[in-house]
């Protein structure tokens, strides 16, 4: 199907459609509004898209950035093109329960907020935006299904300055990714608060550092070679970490 914009109409009336959830569960998407063109205008480039199933956020970011055009903030915070995709990709970024219900979460889960403190947790433009930033080294943060935001892209996403930097990305990769087959996810414990060497550690240690080191300036294995021993047992391969 060729991507369209939703006009501020439109995503009104899909506000409205996820504000309704609540009161009657069982409504379908309004999927009719991706078509209408009182709602919804066409998008430059001719850009088609199309359903599939997604084994992953990863997965999902991986496609989307094949399929868009272009890079930039043009398109990173365009409101009305996400939305429009949030309602194309609805089923798989709020699927039924096993009731019936769907888990709708707060909106701007699915209509792009442009304050930062909510754009980050959209499921769709998040992951597009750090697929294209870091590719391969985003599988941490993008390992959950498509629907779930997950803790290490919470962790991470969230802090613009830490997020923009791929130094840094690519160490949280280095010690925290576990390859599984064909997918993979975060090593067992990795955001455990009990545990030394951990995500939230890193953090805390990142933050710390960001006063003497030019964090932006340095590669992963710069990084790596200057955290605490704690972190040691986290850079040997997934299932001889130790922790």
């Amino acid at each position: 199907m060729r991507a369209r914009i939703l006009n501020q109409r439109g995503i009104e009336q899909f506000a409205a459609f996820l504000s309704s959830l609540e009161a009657a569960a069982g409504r379908e998407p309004p999927f009719a509004m991706l078509e209408d063109d009182f709602l919804a205008i066409p998008s430059e480039n001719d850009v088609e898209v199309e359903l599939r199933d997604f084994s992953s956020r990863f997965d999902l970011a991986q496609y989307l950035c094949g399929a868009l055009p272009g890079a930039g903030s043009s398109l990173d915070h365009n409101r009305g093109l996400w939305s429009w995709l949030a309602l194309f990709y609805f089923e798989q970024i709020c699927p039924k329960e096993a009731d019936g219900c769907r888990e709708i979460g707060e909106v701007y889960r699915y209509i792009l907020s442009p304050d930062y403190r909510h754009y980050y947790r959209h499921l769709l433009a998040m992951p597009y935006v750090v697929y294209r930033l870091h590719g391969q080294f985003s599988r941490s943060l993008l390992s959950p299904p498509v629907h779930i935001h997950g803790d290490f892209a919470e962790q991470l996403a969230s802090r613009q300055e830490i997020i923009t930097n791929r130094g840094l990305i690519e160490a949280v990769d280095h010690l925290y990714y576990a390859p599984d087959g064909a997918g993979g996810a975060p090593k067992r414990g990795a955001t455990n608060r009990k545990k030394g060497g951990t995500l939230r550690r890193l953090i805390d240690v990142i933050q710390q550092f960001d006063l003497t080191y030019d964090l932006y300036g340095m590669s992963a294995r710069e990084i790596l070679s200057v955290l605490p021993h704690e972190f040691t047992p986290w850079m040997q391969p997934a299932g001889d970490e130790g922790p």
